[in-house]
């Protein structure tokens, strides 16, 4: 949970077996279809980021008449255009799943826009990092931020250097938890591409004590090498061969099961944390496989298939499970108080009564530094607040009054 954020208040299965289906990928031209759309984008360092997109009827190939064939954009990211571009970008342990009651109402509600919701490496269908190395560094995922912007032609890498060169329509970020603070560290790296900024239930990486920093990377080594010998009990017979190694996965006896487990990693969290079943659900759907799926899964490719709501068959979490290991670097509490002071973007912000805690030095920093235009605040311990059917609609309907204004 080292990943977690500062928020500003206190197709198609059968039983028994899976029937896999190619998801295209998309390199240099987008995949448009009038529903929600899945495929893969191909990153220049061999990760492969499973995407979600979602595109208005207005925008649709078949004039918005519903139908579900399947068009290609142009590569350039249809520059002239003038519609809303939208990327969601989720937290630690969940997937693009997590936005399954936004992107939805965000397409319907805001005019014509595309949505783009893509799973961190690591994460739900994306391909994992490589198992020699460390496997998430938090201001790394800005980079697969910006190879799927590059990928869908939303960068202004085609108009030049520059403010006054780039004829693209920027970009409207939305970000969940870990998704916020690295909508955040994006957004202060890459300010000419953000239009505005939404943050949910977060504000930023965790800062650290710079004191401390030779005891963190005393500990992430220790939590590293005790987790390898678990994880990779083979490694010794997988260098005198070919062998890639495998890591081992607990199997649960259903979805029920595993949803039950994703609820409680809420429950370990700080604060008085909490996850609906229905929106753990939707996020195990697209973060597990069939157990009888296991010896032949390749953690090095992205993509797959979310299980049905209705499979009944045992299962497995394919996320990486290195991502619950202390990361070897964290921010110090100056480096995010330069993040807030870079932003250039107009910030919303949405956090739960009882959402993940902050101290009043956070919260100052937020308001003097990151000066955000809107902070609501909703009642409940949801850090899910946006997928929890019991406040997610009070919530989307406040974003989308916000971004229309």
């Amino acid at each position: 949970m080292n990943l977690m954020l500062l928020s500003v208040s206190n197709l198609l299965f059968k039983q028994g077996s899976f029937k896999k289906v190619l998801i295209p990928r998309v390199r240099g031209a987008a995949l448009f279809s009038t529903n929600k759309m899945e495929f893969v984008i191909p990153c220049s360092d061999g990760i492969e980021i499973a995407a979600k997109q979602w595109r208005s009827p207005e925008l649709s190939n078949d004039g918005g008449s519903g139908g579900s064939g399947i068009g290609i954009g142009i590569g350039s990211g249809d520059s002239c255009s003038t519609h809303d571009r939208i990327l969601l970008l989720h937290g630690w342990l969940d997937n693009a799943a997590s936005f399954h009651l936004l992107a939805p109402r965000l397409s319907q509600e805001l005019g014509p826009c595309d949505i783009l919701a893509i799973d961190f490496p690591g994460h739900g269908l994306s391909s994992h990092k490589s198992f020699d190395g460390p496997t998430q560094l938090i201001s790394e995922y800005a980079f697969y931020v910006a190879e799927s912007l590059s990928a869908m032609g939303w960068d202004s890498s085609s108009g030049g250097e520059g403010e006054e060169n780039n004829t693209h329509k920027k970009i409207t970020i939305i970000g969940h938890s870990m998704g916020a603070a690295v909508s955040l560290i994006y957004a202060a790296a890459f300010p000419e591409h953000i239009e505005r900024i939404v943050l949910l239930e977060g504000a930023g990486p965790i800062a650290r004590n710079a004191l401390d920093v030779s005891n963190h990377i005393r500990q992430s080594i220790t939590r590293r090498r005790r987790s390898n010998r678990i994880l990779y009990p083979h490694m010794d017979k997988s260098r005198n061969g070919n062998e890639i190694p495998v890591p081992r996965k607990r199997v649960y006896k259903n979805l029920d099961f595993a949803t039950a487990t994703r609820q409680k990693t809420a429950q370990l969290s700080p604060g008085n944390q909490y996850i609906s079943y229905e929106a753990a659900s939707a996020v195990v759907r697209r973060a597990t496989l069939p157990a009888d799926d296991l010896a032949t899964h390749d953690a090095s490719k992205g993509g797959g298939n979310e299980i049905p709501i209705d499979y009944q068959g045992p299962i497995s979490f394919r996320h990486d499970q290195r991502l619950t290991l202390p990361s070897i670097q964290y921010f110090t509490d100056e480096q995010v108080q330069q993040l807030y002071r870079d932003t250039q973007a107009p910030v919303f912000m949405f956090s739960g009564e009882d959402g993940w805690p902050a101290t009043d030095a956070d919260r100052d920093a937020i308001v003097n530094l990151l000066q955000p235009v809107v902070i609501e605040t909703f009642p409940g311990s949801r850090h899910h607040l946006h997928a929890d059917p019991d406040t997610a609609d009070a919530v989307i309907t406040s974003v989308v009054e916000n971004l229309k204004r």
